[in-house]
């Protein structure tokens, strides 16, 4: 049975929350990925001050700073496990294990507001991004970064335009969100898609220019804002929906979560609501100091086994956030934690049979303590 462990980087002590609640600076630790007996973790001083670590569960040892004078964001473990892939001020860099220096990406295109790196083997990953004026798919070789293969929407009509989101991957088919806006009426409203193309030899392509005919439409959501696409497998995926519009006097974002998947018999594709979840405003938007560098990323849904884990907050006054699992077999959803105060349990991952997960650091002299003496929740 899995058990659910507050990371040992964490929280000191219940009494410290309750005596420390203000702090000049909210500081945030959380898990990123797990390897060899290692928890690599992301711990947010500031928004200008962010250092990635490693906790090492056997031996209780802490390494911190793994990549000074970097500002990094979206890692991504290389599928050998022998490095990170991450976001630093707009640049693509690859951190590999037992190297000093830091390999820098440089596309030939200039790109901007880059996703999640998504890797297919350990010298070609993907991603989306703004290329101009709008969201394209971009494949990379980390041997050849001058050969950008561009998966992108044709000019079949110009007064159409679409964005390509969240790509993923799976056995040579890539799934994504379209969002389209029709530019022939005053409200631009957008469109959302969720699409599926053959592309086994995307890597060897150079460019890749979609026509209609390419694309096999597997679920149309009108107006409705979709988002954070993540297939299970090639028949089945989840995704968020959330509100078109926030307003300003808003202290929670509304999002609902779906599965998508491929009937047996007729192979139509067919969606269903699993759970809803809120989450504050304060940090996924704004400059305050409680605002996370990530936003919503550390925030999303992660699936384990048959069970998803997602933060949700229940709690509009006092902004508590507790995480949630969804049991994708019996359908049941558990409350894993049960928050005090102002803590806020996110961005879980799994290490042999416990679940990690972040929250806000409570003790300004975290670096100076030891760390065995963290609590946890078994």
């Amino acid at each position: 049975m899995i058990k659910l462990i507050l990371i040992g980087l964490i929280l000191i002590n219940k009494m410290i929350l309750c005596s420390q609640a203000t702090l000049a600076t909210t500081e945030f630790v959380y898990p990123i990925s797990y390897h060899n007996n290692l928890i690599y973790y992301i711990h947010q001083k500031s928004l200008e001050k962010i250092e990635f670590c490693s906790w090492d569960i056997k031996n209780q040892t802490l390494k911190p700073d793994l990549l000074p004078n970097c500002l990094p964001g979206n890692l991504t473990l290389l599928p050998d496990s022998n490095g990170f892939s991450f976001i630093d001020r707009g640049k693509i860099r690859i951190k590999y294990f037992g190297l000093e220096k830091i390999k820098t990406i440089n596309l030939s295109e200039p790109i901007y507001n880059i996703s999640t790196i998504n890797w297919v083997d350990n010298e070609n990953f993907y991603f989306s991004a703004k290329n101009g004026s709008r969201f394209n798919i971009f494949f990379v070789n980390t041997c050849n970064e001058n050969k950008l293969l561009t998966i992108s929407q044709q000019d079949i009509n110009p007064k159409i335009n679409s964005d390509f989101l969240y790509p993923q991957v799976i056995n040579g088919k890539l799934f994504f969100i379209e969002r389209s806006a029709d530019e022939r009426y005053k409200t631009k409203k957008s469109h959302y898609k969720i699409i599926k193309i053959n592309c086994p030899s995307c890597i060897k392509q150079e460019v890749k220019f979609l026509t209609e005919q390419d694309k096999e439409v597997l679920m149309e959501f009108g107006n409705t804002p979709i988002c954070f696409l993540k297939m299970i497998n090639e028949n089945e995926g989840i995704f968020i929906e959330h509100p078109a519009l926030i307003e300003k006097t808003d202290r929670l974002i509304f999002f609902t979560l779906y599965k998508f998947y491929k009937q047996e018999v007729s192979n139509n594709w067919q969606t269903k609501e699993l759970t809803t979840f809120n989450l504050p405003i304060k940090y996924i938007f704004g400059k305050s100091d409680e605002r996370l560098y990530e936003s919503i990323l550390p925030f999303m849904p992660k699936i384990y086994n048959d069970k998803i884990y997602y933060s949700h907050s229940d709690n509009e006054e006092k902004l508590t956030i507790d995480l949630y699992s969804y049991n994708l077999k019996n359908k049941e959803i558990k409350k894993e934690t049960a928050s005090l105060n102002t803590e806020i349990c996110f961005s879980s991952i799994r290490a042999g049979d416990k679940i990690y997960y972040g929250n806000k650091v409570t003790n300004p002299e975290f670096d100076k303590i030891n760390l065995q003496n963290f609590n946890f929740i078994v």
